[in-house]
């Protein structure tokens, strides 16, 4: 999804007190790339104990705001935001600032599961009750920012993967085909 190479730049959104997908990144990236590791003040403290214990030296960790990154502008290779995005209380905000900290031709994978109803009505809603979670069609909210969806997978979890175009233009799809606006269901 986000092809992952030795020497890249990632960030994880929100990487949460255990790292779960921050440190196999790390490791991915190997020692001659980097990943940042995000999230509030309030778990950075036990973000950074997990981080040391990894003994890993590649991750820097940044402290996030509810609508942007904080991260430097064009740094990274590939974003993923996993099970935080149905948190955002600003998406388009958020959103804008993911692309900006993303290079031209830069990946992003939002991880994050389904509501066990329907979704809600305003992302307020999204982060608690039977509508805890969002829905595949919610990669609409990334076409503002001039994303382009690639794959959409549904149940038990869902992911959306997108690209940002080179040159801050909508790309073409890697397959070939324009995908401005539009996910594809299925996939793996």
């Amino acid at each position: 999804m986000l092809r992952v190479t030795p020497g890249q730049v990632l960030a994880d959104i929100g990487a949460g007190p255990e790292a779960l997908l921050t440190i196999p990144m790390a490791e991915a990236v190997g020692p001659s790339g980097k990943v940042y590791a995000t999230d509030m003040s309030q778990m950075l403290g036990r973000v950074r104990e997990t981080i040391e214990k990894s003994g890993l030296k590649n991750i820097e960790l940044l402290e996030g705001q509810p609508s942007a990154t904080n991260l430097p502008p064009g740094c990274c290779d590939g974003i993923f935001i996993r099970n935080v995005y149905h948190h955002l209380a600003d998406p388009p905000a958020m959103n804008a600032s993911v692309w900006r900290s993303l290079k031209p031709g830069g990946r992003l994978a939002v991880i994050d599961f389904r509501p066990e109803g329907s979704e809600a009505a305003s992302p307020a809603g999204r982060d608690s009750g039977d509508q805890h979670g969002v829905l595949p069609e919610t990669s609409r909210e990334l076409t503002p920012n001039r994303f382009y969806p690639g794959l959409v997978r549904g149940s038990p979890g869902q992911v959306v993967h997108c690209c940002r175009g080179k040159g801050g233009q909508v790309a073409p799809h890697p397959d070939g085909a324009s995908k401005a606006g539009q996910g594809d269901e299925g996939g793996s």
